[in-house]
């Protein structure tokens, strides 16, 4: 099977791409190890999604290089991706997909996750203040050393979380499901 015929699961089904969009993924070297992913401009992903596309599995970012201004990326996909030091605040993830996702010492302040998928993300030292995770799961996330100051996370649900060390002063708990399982009041 030649590279071209290779198939897209990564797209939307309802997104056609011209052959000159995709990149063939490749060996990318970050701060622990090679990972396979794409690389992916800031400005060519909010193009590709204003398209269409909603999917961007194995996206690669480091070292605050993929900086975005209040993106509006509703139901994207972007389980799986490394986006440590990423700046998305006030970025708009609603119902968004970032399961296993490591989003370490990202700034995502202010920005809103409400319903949005973060199954065992990558929170550690992330900025998550005044973040909006009203109806999130979180389950088995790791929040360790994250800023949740402020943060709404009513109705989110926590189970199996790591908190430690996390900042929740003022944070609004309002029907959580707290890492233990126990519903907050």
């Amino acid at each position: 099977m030649t590279q071209s015929s290779l198939p897209t699961p990564h797209l939307a089904k309802t997104h056609l791409v011209k052959k000159a969009e995709l990149q063939k993924p490749a060996l990318i070297n970050t701060n622990s190890q090679p990972v396979l992913g794409y690389k992916l401009s800031a400005e060519s992903l909010l193009e590709q999604h204003a398209r269409g596309r909603k999917t961007f599995t194995r996206l690669v970012a480091s070292k605050g290089k993929f900086v975005v201004q209040a993106p509006n990326l509703p139901g994207c996909n972007l389980s799986k991706a490394n986006l440590w030091d990423i700046g998305l605040a006030k970025a708009c993830l609603k119902k968004a997909n970032l399961s296993e996702a490591n989003l370490t010492r990202a700034d995502l302040s202010g920005a809103d996750l409400s319903e949005a998928n973060l199954w065992k993300v990558n929170l550690n030292r992330a900025n998550l203040a005044g973040t909006n995770f009203t109806g999130a799961f979180l389950g088995g996330a790791n929040l360790q050393g994250a800023q949740l100051a402020c943060a709404n996370l009513s109705r989110a649900d926590l189970r199996g979380a790591d908190l430690t060390d996390a900042d929740l002063r003022g944070a609004i708990l309002d029907q959580t499901i707290m890492p233990d399982g126990s519903l907050h009041q």
